[in-house]
């Protein structure tokens, strides 16, 4: 499914995410730490449509983007064989880094909650510098107020 967003500022991105069988532990529910991976499935979405071209974020020109922190809570399990909704939004944007904010709902209930902090770093130097000024004005309008 295509992402699709509440526009305006502090707009949310929503998107369709798919369960898979293989996804599942022995107890039928999404194994752990998959939910990082359908995070990142969420942020691979999000950039092109907040505007901010593929190559950019993930092709690695003079900057990169890695990951620096990522953590989960768990609240519900996910079933396989479904389509669950997740919504991303911009939970702190500093100077090199941001923090993003996504949710999964099953059945309109907030199933897990996954934090990933993101920092700008030049390729060559392996640094932080700071967020180029129209990426930052495309993860703002998705910025928790």
């Amino acid at each position: 499914m295509a992402g699709k967003d509440s526009g305006g500022e502090g707009r949310t991105f929503r998107t369709g995410v798919k369960i898979r069988f293989f996804e599942a532990d022995p107890a039928g529910v999404l194994f752990f730490a998959r939910y990082f991976s359908k995070a990142h499935e969420v942020l691979e979405e999000f950039v092109p449509a907040a505007g901010i071209p593929w190559e950019e974020w993930f092709g690695g020109g003079k900057w990169i983007v890695p990951l620096k922190h990522v953590e989960a809570e768990y609240r519900k399990p996910l079933m396989p064989g479904r389509e669950v909704q997740a919504e991303l939004l911009v939970e702190e944007l500093g100077r090199s880094k941001v923090i993003f904010l996504v949710r999964f709902f099953q059945e309109e209930e907030e199933a897990c909650r996954v934090r990933m902090t993101c920092v700008f770093a030049d390729k060559e130097r392996l640094k932080p510098v700071s967020i180029p000024g129209a990426i930052r004005e495309r993860l703002a309008r998705y910025l928790i107020p």
